[in-house]
């Protein structure tokens, strides 16, 4: 129990590594899978958690593997800031063959930096651990990696030869290109708008490592007094999570005013989705977490309380509810929380409020649960915007001027929705903080065979010169200059020298991981990043796929690019809500289409009643993913489930706020009836002539209704099988 405090108590902004101790008990070591095919040479880049367990994985696999990392320490995890806590459960943000020895909770920061670190550990990774070590460049030349390395603190330059490589260096809630100059990875934002003469920050400005959720520190100085407007830039999740981080804590250091304004309506839930909307007054997520995290909540106490079915990923990633079609689940969660709209509590009523407005937006009024749902401090945003702490506004368009804003086609202002578009101003404005993700990424050091490369460049330069001489021709003719002139100029930039990942499309890449044409000898972790949380687990998936095709044990699809595009194509028509995020996936179905080409999807456990519910009912974690195949782990997973009863904990919430078949929320009860209702229909689906209705993708009509989510995205077929069987 000390341990955990001192844990919690942590600075984040000390070398995490460095503690000495973890709250995570240490778990026998996986046994390697030797395999008597091939053995590679493998490099990993990065060694945030998607690179950790992918040199896990290689080594397992018998592979020689070594994992390079720039700084001097290990990557701190995703939003590593002292007070943050995950949205997934510590059961959920585990890997599969390495499970937390604790009850449920969210991890915070040090919690998580605590358990990758017993996990290297218990693994014996850090020995493959090269500090300090830059890539500079690395080329595929004859089938093989020739790698460029600068190493130590004086940059000593070497090269070297591998087989293949993995790369796990994607950026997270980076600064948008557009706002940012590109001269470091903490870049300062440009002023965004010329017209307003008062301060502009943007949220990395404010130091998240270090004082974000500090007490002692509330930027008292910066905006007390004043009018701050917080500003979700870009239509997308990572944006309205981050405005959630900045503005209650603004509004708590003293500001005058504080106003959120969104394009688009943001949906902010809380991590406890049932006690949220349950009838209890004294839900408070802040405290919940601070009580789960000490050890003075949960089970034991009458006060505070969570179990299984109140955890947000019970509510999303069981296999029941993904069997639903998405037309089927959306008017039913239209129908539930139109009821809650108007009947729940003031908090319930305002989350219900914003999640169905998200949800009509746009081509997706069906798909209820791909909204941009933020987790991660939601529940803060929904008090302070019930206390007037700060206002929320959704406008389309706002126009500045030297010392304030107007809003117009208002659509809504804080819990208000108007049916007639209006305006709102804000004259008297002091700061504005502009809150803006994107992927700062840099792989321009990936390349192809230099001699590729040098006869597209000749082919350029011959183009170019081409054009140059046609201009001066025209020139001479006393003709018009300026159309060959752009052609010159244009084709001058076609003819610079670009890089293989120029622009990045994981939607182009196979899984989102292999990209056409290296047939398995590069691999992408961590651009596979579901909505529903669990990008380091995809990656563990990916990782164990990648390290059997390096060994020769499985091989990729001879037309895997022509999958990639198809299923790419099936992605950006699903998530048409959220163009700009091009590594949206769907959590079940993806695991399940790298599991089946793994060989370690899991079979329905009908011998076992009780286990089979369990199966159906339960989050779809990684250690399910262990019960068969290569690296199989079964007493894993009876470990697991052995804590969670179902009697007990994996049905009722703690709250007990469901009244139908043994205190089951009406949500979940009604969830199991549409499966059971969408069996029926694949049934009629699998008797049809009509073999598109059976493939994955959106463009079949009625796919809505048709197809259970499980089966429109990641290459997922309907089959007699599973028409029994999920």
């Amino acid at each position: 129990q000390k341990e955990e405090d001192r844990l919690r108590d942590m600075d984040i902004s000390s070398s995490w590594w460095s503690s000495s101790a973890t709250a995570v008990p240490k778990t026998p070591k996986t046994p390697r899978v030797r395999s008597h095919r091939k053995q590679r040479k493998v490099l990993v880049v990065g060694s945030g958690p998607c690179g950790l367990v992918a040199l896990k994985e290689m080594v397992d696999a018998g592979h020689d593997a070594t994992l390079v990392e720039a700084g001097s320490d290990l990557a701190p995890p995703p939003f590593a800031a002292a007070g943050r806590y995950l949205t997934t459960s510590n059961y959920f943000a585990a890997f599969s063959d390495f499970p937390p020895n604790q009850r449920i909770k969210y991890w915070s920061a040090p919690e998580y930096a605590a358990y990758l670190r017993a996990y290297v550990e218990a693994n014996d990774l850090l020995r493959r651990v090269e500090f300090n070590t830059k890539v500079r460049r690395a080329r595929f030349v004859n089938d093989e990696w020739v790698v460029d390395l600068a190493t130590s603190s004086v940059w000593v330059e070497s090269t070297r030869r591998y087989d293949a490589l993995c790369v796990a260096t994607k950026g997270d809630d980076a600064p948008s290109p557009l706002l940012t100059t590109t001269t470091s990875r903490r870049r300062r934002p440009e002023k965004k708008n010329p017209r307003f003469k008062g301060t502009q920050l943007h949220s990395e400005d404010l130091d998240f490592e270090t004082k974000f959720f500090s007490h002692e520190l509330r930027w008292s100085k910066q905006f007390k007094g004043k009018n701050v407007l917080v500003v979700v830039d870009e239509d997308d999740g990572g944006d309205a999570a981050n405005a959630a981080d900045v503005a209650p804590e603004i509004a708590a250091s003293g500001a005058k005013s504080v106003t959120v304004w969104c394009r688009r309506t943001p949906a902010f839930v809380s991590r406890f989705p049932t006690l949220l909307f349950s009838n209890d007054d004294s839900f408070d997520e802040d405290a919940l977490l601070r009580g789960l995290g000490s050890g003075s909540g949960g089970a034991s106490s009458s006060s505070l309380k969570a179990d299984l079915p109140d955890f947000l990923e019970y509510s999303t990633i069981s296999r029941c509810r993904r069997e639903a079609s998405v037309g089927l689940a959306g008017l039913n969660d239209h129908a539930f929380f139109g009821h809650l709209e108007h009947n729940g509590r003031p908090a319930a009523r305002l989350a219900a409020s914003l999640l169905r407005a998200a949800a009509k937006r746009g081509k997706a009024y069906y798909a209820f649960d791909e909204a941009s749902q933020v987790a991660r401090n939601g529940f803060r945003v929904l008090k302070a915007i019930l206390r007037k702490d700060l206002r929320l506004v959704v406008a389309a368009d706002a126009n500045f001027d030297a010392a304030g804003v107007r809003f117009s086609r208002v659509s809504r202002l804080d819990a208000t929705e108007f049916s007639v578009l209006t305006t709102h101003q804000l004259p008297n404005l002091d700061v504005v903080v502009w809150c803006s993700s994107g992927d700062d990424t840099n792989l321009d050091w990936i390349r192809r065979d230099e001699k590729e490369d040098e006869k597209e460049q000749q082919q350029k330069r011959l183009l170019a010169e081409k054009n140059t001489a046609h201009y001066y021709d025209k020139n001479k003719n006393g003709s018009s200059s300026s159309s060959s002139l752009f052609s010159l100029r244009r084709e001058e930039e076609k003819g610079k020298k670009k890089t293989l990942f120029e622009k990045k499309n994981p939607r182009s890449w196979y899984k989102h991981c292999f990209p056409p044409p290296f047939d398995g000898r590069l691999g992408f972790y961590g651009w596979a990043e579901p909505r529903q949380g669990g990008t380091a687990q995809c990656a563990e998936l990916l990782a164990r796929y990648h390290a059997l095709l390096l060994s020769g044990d499985r091989r990729l699809p001879e037309d895997y690019a022509e999958r990639a595009r198809e299923e790419g194509d099936a992605e950006r028509a699903y998530y048409a809500n959220s163009p700009e995020s091009a590594t949206l996936v769907d959590y079940p179905s993806f695991c399940d289409s790298v599991a089946t080409l793994i060989g370690c999807k899991p079979e329905p456990p009908f011998r076992r009643p009780v286990r089979l519910l369990q199966y159906w009912l339960y989050p779809i974690w990684g250690y399910w993913y262990r019960t068969r195949g290569p690296g199989a782990r079964a007493d894993v997973l009876d470990a697991v489930l052995e804590r969670f009863p179902l009697r007990q904990r994996g049905l009722a919430s703690a709250e007990g706020t469901g009244t139908w078949l043994f205190g089951m929320h009406p949500l979940a009860v009604v969830a199991v009836a549409l499966a059971l209702i969408q069996r029926l229909i694949t049934v009629v689906v699998m008797l049809l002539p009509l073999s598109s209705l059976r493939r994955p993708g959106c463009d079949t009509p009625l796919w809505q209704f048709l197809k259970p989510k499980h089966f429109v995205l990641h290459g997922n077929d309907i089959s007699w099988k599973n028409t029994v069987v999920a």
